[in-house]
C-alpha cells in the first residue's frame, strides 16, 4: 500500500488507542481495513477521482463506534445497531479528530464517510454521495473488503469447520448483495469486488474438495 500522510496515520493511531481497550473479534487481525485501503488503491488506478488521503484516514476510523470502552459492549455482534454505532463513531471523531483537521470540506468528508458508510442514505446522506466521491468509495469498500481473497484465507485458518464455513459463506454473500442493492456501485468497484469474489470462491471450493468426506 502506499505512503501514510499525517493525518492517516493519526486516524490508524486513534483507532489503535481503542482497539487496545476493546476490539470486536471481526476485526482483530485489522483485514477489514487493510482491504479497504486496497480497494482504494484499485479505484484510484482505475481512474476515479476521489480525495485518497481523506479516504484513507477515514478508512481506519469509520467503525470507531464498534469500541464502546465503558460497558464493553460489542456493536458489531448480535445486537448490532447500525444508528447507534454511527452516532458514537460521530462522537469520538468530534472529541478526538476534528480538532486535527483545519480544512472544512476535509472534515465534511471524512464525517460523512463515518456517518453514511453503510446503509441506506437519507437526504443529507445522498446530498453528501453526490458531493463528496470519497463516501461512495467507502460505500463500496466497507462491502467489498469481506470478499478479498486475505479474509476468506484468514477465516479458513481459524474456523476451519463446515459449519462456520457456511455461516461465513452466507455472512460475505449478504454483504455482496448489500454492495449491489445499497451501494449504488461503480462500474469500476463492481469490477474489484467481482474479480476479488471468483478469487475467494476458488479458496472455498479448493478447501472443500480437500475437506470433503
Amino acid at each position: 500500500m502506499g505512503k501514510e500522510g499525517p493525518l492517516t496515520k493519526r486516524a490508524k493511531k486513534l483507532l489503535e488507542s481503542y482497539g487496545s481497550k476493546f476490539t470486536p473479534d471481526q476485526y482483530k487481525d485489522g483485514l477489514h481495513y487493510e482491504n479497504m485501503l486496497k480497494f482504494g488503491e484499485e479505484m484510484k488506478k482505475s481512474g476515479h477521482d476521489f480525495n485518497i488521503d481523506a479516504y484513507n484516514a477515514a478508512v481506519w476510523i469509520h467503525d470507531l463506534g464498534h469500541y464502546v470502552v465503558d460497558n464493553k459492549e460489542n456493536l458489531g455482534g448480535d445486537n448490532y445497531n447500525r444508528d447507534e454505532h454511527k452516532r458514537r463513531g460521530l462522537d469520538i471523531f468530534n472529541k478526538e479528530f476534528r480538532e486535527h483537521i483545519n480544512d472544512e470540506d476535509l472534515e465534511e468528508k471524512i464525517s460523512a464517510c463515518i456517518v453514511y458508510h453503510s446503509g441506506p442514505l437519507d437526504e443529507q446522506g445522498e446530498a453528501y454521495l453526490l458531493k463528496h466521491p470519497e463516501l461512495q468509495v467507502i460505500r463500496e469498500a466497507d462491502r467489498a473488503s469481506f470478499y478479498h481473497p486475505s479474509f476468506t484465507l484468514n477465516h479458513l485458518q481459524w474456523n476451519p469447520d463446515k459449519e462456520k464455513l457456511s455461516s461465513f459463506e452466507k455472512f460475505i454473500n449478504d454483504n455482496y448483495d448489500e454492495f449491489m442493492n445499497l451501494g449504488k456501485p461503480t462500474a469500476a468497484g463492481k469490477k474489484i469486488i467481482n474479480k476479488w469474489r471468483t478469487e475467494a470462491d476458488k479458496l472455498i471450493s479448493s478447501y472443500r474438495a480437500k475437506n470433503s468426506d
